[in-house]
């Protein structure tokens, strides 16, 4: 038996040397940890046409993009690889296992999702990544013909990962700062006028690391970007300068976007840095500070309060995040969980589908 990871990023030759960016990083975790298990074999999420003859291969992976698709919307590697008795491939493979950001934002930042409901619709499960919250709130509310709705059957919510251990990190006593930190597309799902507004006129200084240059420029000319706001241009967490920076100067993330389950947050949790999120967020951990979602006064002062908070409380939370990621969001944990649910679906067994009580 044989794992195909199917992924839309390439792996680089260097990739167990350095921290990488998100998909890089699922991408490397995901053929180190499943190779545990059984001999794996990377392909492209585009890669066209049958690679295994074998029913009983495992294929774990994302969706090739709609738009990138040449070949209609089944030409892809669930539908290729598919068998039946009449030898028709228009089935799926028997053992295909999708994997997705997934949360109430995905329709609206990713409006070709639509496509992907038939390849989660005929595989064996979704592996879901985002957060608790998400997961519980569609349950409850989604509308009866919603995509949500359609795919619970096959859900099954994972957290997504980070290796704690290539990040550089705060020491318990390292002295408190003013800095906040934020890093993001600035695109408007990650709600940046919001996040603006949040933050207190005084007393504090927020950093955002960005490559979307427009969006600032746009929101300068509105006067939407206080005094206290510096930009800090594109970030490289493999840069030793860009992460001194971060340590000698900021002490907490602020992010009040709603999405799955931001990669920015877990990584400057590892960093030590505590996190003040929207409770939207997906992140669910009892060091975390949470923020309103339309009261900016309030805001206003819990960030105050988080910034004047005792020293002891401070090392306990800087402990408590980076902790909390190195257990609930450690990639051996994680494919650990997938592959133990992946081996329970296939032998017909059911599994929790909601996850770990922490995202």
């Amino acid at each position: 038996m044989t794992i195909h990871i199917f992924w839309f990023t390439t792996p680089d030759d260097n990739l167990y040397d350095a921290y990488q960016y998100s998909n890089q990083e699922i991408v490397k975790n995901f053929l180190l940890e499943f190779s545990k298990y059984d001999d794996v074999v990377w392909h492209h999420s585009n890669t066209r046409g049958r690679i295994t003859e074998n029913p009983d291969d495992i294929l774990v992976g994302h969706p090739p993009w709609p738009k990138e698709q040449a070949e209609g919307p089944y030409a892809n590697w669930v539908f290729d690889n598919g068998f039946s008795s009449a030898g028709n491939t228009a089935a799926a493979h028997p053992n295909s296992f999708v994997v997705l950001p997934w949360g109430p934002l995905l329709a609206k930042t990713h409006p070709s999702v639509d496509p992907f409901i038939e390849m989660i619709l005929h595989s064996r499960a979704l592996f879901g990544l985002g957060g608790l919250v998400h997961y519980d709130h569609c349950i409850r509310t989604a509308p009866p013909n919603s995509i949500w709705r359609r795919t619970h059957s096959k859900l099954i919510r994972t957290n997504m990962g980070c290796d704690t251990r290539m990040l550089a990190t705060k020491g318990m006593e390292s002295p408190r700062t003013n800095g906040l930190l934020h890093v993001s597309s600035m695109r408007g799902y990650k709600r940046p006028e919001l996040m603006l507004k949040s933050l207190p006129p005084e007393d504090c200084t927020l950093y955002i690391g960005t490559d979307n240059i427009k969006s600032i420029s746009e929101m300068k000319d509105k006067s939407l970007i206080p005094s206290n706001v510096k930009i800090l241009g594109p970030i490289n967490n493999t840069d030793a300068n860009f992460n001194n920076f971060v340590l000698d100067n900021c002490s907490f993330y602020l992010h009040m976007a709603n999405e799955p389950q931001a990669t920015t947050i877990l990584e400057n949790c590892a960093r030590g840095l505590i996190p003040l999120l929207s409770s939207q967020s997906g992140f669910n951990c009892p060091d975390a500070i949470y923020l309103h979602e339309e009261d900016i006064e309030q805001n206003h002062n819990t960030i105050r309060k988080a910034l004047s908070m005792p020293n002891d409380e401070l090392k306990q939370r800087r402990h408590g995040v980076r902790n909390h990621v190195r257990t609930f969001h450690s990639w051996t944990r994680i494919c650990e969980q997938m592959y133990a649910s992946i081996r329970s679906l296939v032998a017909g067994q059911k599994v929790d589908q909601r996850g770990e009580n922490y995202s």
